[in-house]
């Protein structure tokens, strides 16, 4: 198992962003783009080697 920390930049600082695996959908987690930018997201890759593709979008 990989433990990755995932910190955008360049985010609107107050907006909300859905935040999600490509491969997991059902996980979406929404965060301001304050937090994202500062704290970002914990990501996993269960298996190796792997990838994984996290996609985002702004929700307000």
């Amino acid at each position: 198992m990989c433990m990755s920390l995932l910190r955008p930049m360049g985010l609107d600082a107050d907006a909300q962003y859905a935040v999600w695996d490509v491969d997991a959908p059902q996980d979406r987690a929404t965060y301001s783009g304050a937090r994202l930018m500062q704290y970002g997201v914990s990501a996993r890759i269960n298996d190796a080697p792997k990838c994984a593709i996290w996609q985002y979008e702004i929700i307000g």
